[in-house]
């Protein structure tokens, strides 16, 4: 059973008002994607869209993690990172930037007889009134790959779906279905029993980010954090960062008071 939201630290996420009367931008950027820079990306108005990452958005701000990463590029998985003197890991094992293509129910979860000291959830009918989250199946259509090996032509990836246990989801599959283009970040640890074919996001599925008809890029999961995360950077800076076999980037953590220090 994965855990979708990590309490490591006691770093909060920021907030983002989702739906600030920007137009809506959803047609084809005509010259395809790029990262940025960050200040023009316009969040979606579509009522369905900003129910996805609301919901996301607000279990991202009830929780905290350390964050070991400064922007979107150190997610990169040639980067590595020694914490405390263990061995280097990585904050993903790809990015992606891709197209949605298929949205559809994936699996949900409940606590036994709705019990809020169960130690482990039970599975539920997607449907199920009981659910306290869900995950989507999104199917994408990969335009870039950032990940070892050859890109596959597509990819699944589980968007997690969290809500209040009486509603169905469907709105979130609906905006999820609206998306369109996206870039994604998948964890690099975890796996869905239920299909291990089904790719896990990163940050409990915050880093699924939506790139609007201009071509920037945007992720409304992480409120006002989206502009720093993003810092400016295009598909020609992914490019050149995952040409490179950066040093890893060491950083110490003080257990007790969750303070990092890098180097």
């Amino acid at each position: 059973m994965i855990t979708f939201v990590r309490v490591i630290a006691i770093v909060a996420t920021l907030t983002l008002a989702v739906g600030c009367g920007a137009p809506d931008r959803r047609d084809e950027a005509s010259g395809g994607p790029r990262l940025g820079p960050a200040s023009e990306y316009q969040i979606p108005t579509d009522v369905d869209v900003q129910t996805y990452f609301g919901s996301v958005r607000r279990v991202s701000e009830a929780a905290s993690e350390m964050r070991f990463s400064q922007n979107l590029i150190e997610h990169l998985p040639n980067q590595g990172f020694i914490i405390n003197g263990a061995d280097p890991i990585t904050l993903s094992s790809a990015v992606v930037i891709g197209r949605v293509v298929a949205v559809s129910p994936g699996s949900a979860y409940a606590l036994p007889d709705g019990r809020q000291d169960a130690a482990r959830s039970v599975p539920v009918p997607f449907d199920s009134p009981d659910a306290l989250w869900r995950v989507a199946r999104v199917e994408i259509e990969i335009e870039a790959w950032f990940g070892d090996g050859p890109s596959p032509a597509t990819l699944q990836v589980g968007a997690f779906v969290p809500h209040p246990a009486g509603l169905d989801g469907d709105a979130e599959l609906e905006g999820l279905a609206k998306l369109g283009r996206l870039i994604v970040v998948l964890d690099p640890d975890r796996t869905y029993s239920w299909d291990e074919d089904v790719q896990v996001i990163a940050r409990g599925g915050a880093l699924l980010g939506d790139i609007d008809s201009s071509g920037a890029v945007g992720f409304p999961a992480l409120g006002v954090e989206s502009r720093r995360f993003v810092d400016d950077a295009t598909v020609d800076d992914l490019k050149a960062a995952w040409s490179m076999s950066p040093e890893s980037i060491t950083i110490d953590v003080d257990m007790e008071t969750g303070v990092l220090e890098r180097s």
